[in-house]
C-alpha cells in the first residue's frame, strides 16, 4: 500500500484528495440540455393580485407548472423559499418554467389598476 508523503500531496496542492474535476458547461450549452424549460426574472407589479399573497396561496408550481427560485428583493437574495413566503410589491421572481406558461404567468404579476 503507498501513502504519499505530506510534500507530495502540497506539490499536487492536494489534487489527489480532491474527487474528479467537473467539467463546467458554458451557459449555452447548458441551454440545449434544458430546451424545455426558461429561466426568467418576473417583477411583481405594485398592484398586481400577486402583492401580498403567499406562494402558497398562489399555487404558482401546480397551476403553471413555474417554480420560484429565488427572490430579489431591495437588493438582497432571497433563495430559501416556502409555501409562506409572501410576495411584495416590486421583488423579482427568478422563475424556471415550461415556455409556454410564461405569458400567462406575466398576466399575473402584471400591474393592475
Amino acid at each position: 500500500m503507498y501513502f504519499a508523503k505530506s510534500g507530495e500531496l502540497r506539490a499536487d496542492h492536494y489534487r489527489m484528495l480532491r474527487s474528479p474535476e467537473i467539467h463546467r458547461k458554458s451557459v449555452c450549452e447548458l441551454s440545449l440540455d434544458f430546451s424545455d424549460v426558461d429561466i426568467r426574472s418576473i417583477r411583481v407589479g405594485k398592484h398586481s393580485g400577486a402583492t401580498g399573497q403567499t406562494l402558497g396561496n398562489l399555487n404558482i408550481r401546480k397551476k403553471y407548472g413555474v417554480s420560484v427560485l429565488a427572490i430579489s428583493r431591495n437588493h438582497r437574495l432571497i433563495y430559501d423559499l416556502g409555501a409562506e413566503t409572501e410576495l411584495n410589491p416590486d421583488d423579482i421572481l427568478l422563475v424556471i418554467s415550461p415556455p409556454e406558461w410564461l405569458e400567462e404567468l406575466r398576466e399575473l404579476f402584471e400591474e393592475k389598476g
